[in-house]
């Protein structure tokens, strides 16, 4: 949480954004990387909206999410809701037929880890940050 605070406290307006950016070195500039993706994961877990500035800032850097995070059951579909870990393959394109809400959410959430595979680029909504 010290990241988030000092980030908080130093993140400029969107006119200034890309100035911000430019003079960070290489260090930063990775730290930072990581951190809104991480940042962003956690809200989207959390069920909240991300700071538009966090979103903003993950597109002027070009961050491709998915090469830096992917979904997997312990990661990702463990922590969601049985509707929502099949509502997440849906929108991912993958067949979920067999899979339902009476299966143990251990179960679940397992064979959606597997079958997240077929869409390797897929990210949440909230993470794809288009």
């Amino acid at each position: 949480m010290v990241l988030h605070e000092k980030l908080q406290g130093s993140l400029p307006n969107e006119e200034d954004l890309l100035s911000f950016i430019l003079e960070l070195s290489n260090e930063e500039l990775q730290g930072l990387t990581a951190y809104c993706v991480s940042y962003s994961l956690r809200l989207h877990l959390l069920g909240k909206e991300a700071d538009s500035r966090y979103a903003d800032l993950v597109n002027l850097l070009g961050v491709d999410v998915s090469s830096y995070w992917k979904p997997t059951t312990e990661n990702y579909f463990m922590r969601l809701k049985k509707s929502q870990i099949i509502n997440s393959l849906v929108g991912a394109g993958v067949n979920v037929e067999g899979l339902n809400e009476n299966m143990k959410k251990g179960e679940l959430a397992a064979r959606a880890g597997g079958l997240i595979q077929s869409s390797p680029n897929w990210l949440p909504e909230e993470l794809s940050m288009a």
